[in-house]
């Protein structure tokens, strides 16, 4: 999924990609910290969503 999220230039795809990657409890540090400046306001939003399964 990573390896997805790295390689995609859609938005909405990689809000996709986030979601499961924070569902699953495997979201990286380094994408973690790329989120709050994603242009897609749904993905920046998953953080604080989610805040609990990370």
């Amino acid at each position: 999924m990573v390896t997805l999220y790295d390689k995609m230039y859609c938005s909405l795809c990689r809000n996709d990609i986030v979601g499961i990657l924070i569902d699953n409890r495997v979201l990286p540090e380094r994408i973690k910290q790329e989120i709050p400046f994603d242009c897609n306001i749904e993905t920046r939003e998953l953080l604080n969503i989610r805040k609990d399964t990370l």
